[in-house]
């Protein structure tokens, strides 16, 4: 079958729930373009229809992502306590589920689309001189259209939280809750089986090979083979990645799917939280207002409202409802309930630099046709889950080394990459990545060209601890209208230098006996940057304040510690100074760990739920 006979299949997003049905009509919708969602009972909890919501709730949950899905599927395990789950998106799309189209869902009805402000230092090789930041809007929230990759962070990250003030955030107590939800390859000192996000470490395709060169070269240059969930990893590893018979595992099919029959559990999909509504006379929230379906609606929560819509979405709705520093309330028109100066602060996120580019001359990873290509590879994974689609290649095969200016902790690294391999003439993941980054089109072409003729290389460098910070604050009073971000990269010195130490240190890598017998050649050398010498650091500079990016984990805007001055919330996450309030996500972190934050915030979200049960049961 060629790609004309398929286009000419019929397509009914209605028909068919069975997991052959949902795959089939995924993989259609990415060849042909035909965009659906399928309604599937038998996977995700239906919509509860505002004409029977209740007229009143035990607790209310905002946001039905990675931290909000965990405190919802936890506290609806009480049976007399009655919950409403509010998310802003729907069931989501069908692409989201097969795993090398990750990068698919982005500009979809499932993402928020945000576009942090120009700053003329950073993303200026990206449309218009802003990065693009992609966010979840749908049941599992970010969970659904990120990698899947399942890492922790280090141990040192967990203790620090604790000697900011953050008492029972050290390490050996978050490793309880992480290991609480896992659903590992195996029970040790570091994993546990029996919880119920998947997280397995998946080894499949060709690509999957070229590791073991890596970890020859890695030899080489004095790092071992590591588990990346280890206390302190240092070296390289492959992540487990939330995935389950090779089809995408998000946190709603993890804690909502399991909890849908409850009937103490409503979750009301496509509802737009407005406004946190406050009893004065109290000092308590008593509920929330929201739209759903066009008209207005309000719910009304007895005991708690629990803020969990992401590093932007929850300060946004604390400055919507008056919660968040004076000043800047004043400015925007809104009436102030508490001025907490911290609101929107403290955002973090960790950078991605696609580094040096390097073609494998000797590696024959390529198709010579790419559409034929999609074709065979969809029918093969329809049918056996297996190949292309059945993987994010070498996305998942990682590394955390140290720069030389990390001496004092070399057990904390500084820099993680992912190394990513691209076939020759890629028909899928390359353009993708491309387009959804945000590239202007010169960068695209650019980028676009180095893969004609070459198997591509590129270390995907993460800098870990960045100095700089941004915010969040209001554009306007309007709830519907989109926060203003501020990401700031590489306002501080030492964020650059640390990442092109990082670009030295694979130079070296490259040059390794491990690395020669792939015929490592470097291609790039970014047309933008182009009156520099491409080995000087004024390049590696130039070309990261280019097309430097977000990785995708921004955190850190409702801060958690115990100075009500410094933080949001304190370290059982009540909102300082407001009753009936808890804010569990990314958006607590007071540092962001040293590695991808998904799992982190599904910590975070068991921890909130037990702390609501200790208080409440």
């Amino acid at each position: 079958m060629n790609l004309e006979q398929v286009a000419s299949v019929d397509l009914t997003c209605t028909k068919g729930n069975g997991t052959a049905a949902v795959l089939f009509a995924t993989l259609l919708s990415s060849l042909i373009g035909k965009q659906c969602r399928l309604n599937n009972p038998n996977q995700y909890p239906t919509d509860t229809p505002a004409d029977q919501f209740l007229p009143e709730y035990d607790f209310i949950v905002i946001g039905a992502g990675s931290a909000g899905a965990a405190v919802a599927g936890r506290l609806s395990e009480a049976e007399n306590w009655n919950v409403l789950l509010l998310e802003a998106g729907d069931n989501p799309g069908l692409t989201s589920e097969v795993p090398v189209l990750f990068f698919e869902s982005q500009h979809t009805q499932d993402d928020w689309e945000f576009w942090p402000e120009a700053d003329g230092k950073s993303c200026l090789g990206m449309e218009g001189g802003r990065c693009y930041w992609p966010r979840g809007k749908a049941l599992g929230g970010t969970s659904v259209l990120n990698a899947m990759i399942y890492v922790r962070g280090n141990k040192h990250d967990y203790d620090n939280w604790e000697r900011m003030g953050n008492t029972g955030w050290g390490y050996e107590e978050v490793l309880k809750y992480f290991k609480k939800s896992e659903n590992a390859d195996k029970s040790d000192e570091f994993h546990a089986k029996g919880g119920p996000l998947e997280a397995k470490v998946y080894k499949n395709g060709e690509p999957k090979l070229i590791s073991d060169f890596f970890y020859d070269a890695a030899k080489e240059l004095g790092y071992e083979k590591i588990d990346v969930n280890s206390a302190t990893p240092v070296g390289y590893g492959t992540a487990p990645s939330t995935q389950k018979d090779n089809v995408r595992f998000n946190t709603a099919k993890a804690f909502l799917s399991p909890a849908k029959d409850r009937r103490n559990l409503h979750i009301s999909k496509n509802s737009h939280v407005t406004k946190l509504r406050f009893d004065k006379n109290e000092n308590r929230i008593t509920g929330v207002e929201f739209v759903k379906g066009g008209e207005k609606q309000y719910a009304k929560a007895t005991k708690e409202v629990v803020l969990s819509a992401g590093a932007i979405g929850s300060p946004h709705i604390l400055l919507l409802s008056g919660i968040g520093p004076q000043q800047h309330l004043n400015e925007i028109g809104i009436d102030v309930i508490k001025d907490a100066p911290f609101v929107g602060k403290n955002l973090q996120d960790h950078i991605l630099f696609l580094g040096n580019i390097f073609a494998l001359t000797n590696v024959n990873l390529k198709t010579a046709d790419p559409e034929q290509f999609k074709v065979e590879e969809f029918f093969k994974y329809l049918m056996h889950r297996t190949g292309y689609y059945s993987t994010i290649g070498t996305y998942d095969f990682m590394s955390f080394i140290n720069t030389p200016l990390n001496k004092d902790n070399p057990q904390h690294p500084d820099i993680q990459i992912h190394h990513l391999i691209v076939m020759a003439k890629d028909p899928l993941v390359w353009p993708l990545f491309l387009k959804n980054q945000g590239y202007n089109q010169e960068t695209r072409d650019y980028l676009q060209q180095l893969n004609e003729n070459h198997t591509l290389f590129s270390p995907v460098i993460t800098l870990l601890r960045p100095e700089s910070a941004g915010e969040v604050k209001l554009k306007s009073s309007n709830p519907i209208e989109k926060p203003l971000i501020f990401a700031n990269y590489f306002s501080h010195d030492d964020d650059v230098h640390r990442v092109i130490e990082a670009i030295k240190y694979h130079k070296r890598f490259a040059k390794t006996e491990a690395m020669a017998k792939l015929g490592i050649k470097r291609v790039d050398y970014l047309p933008a940057c182009a009156k520099f010498d491409k080995d000087s650091d004024e390049y590696h500079e130039c070309a990261l304040r280019q097309i430097g990016s977000t990785i995708y984990h921004p955190v850190g805007t409702c801060k958690m510690g115990a100075d009500p001055l410094m933080s949001v919330v304190d370290p059982e996450l009540r909102v300082h100074g407001i009753k009936g309030l808890r804010v569990a996500d990314a958006s607590i972190m007071p540092k962001i760990v040293s590695g991808n934050t998904n799992a982190p915030s599904i910590m975070i979200g068991e921890r909130a739920a037990d702390f609501i049960k200790k208080a409440w049961l």
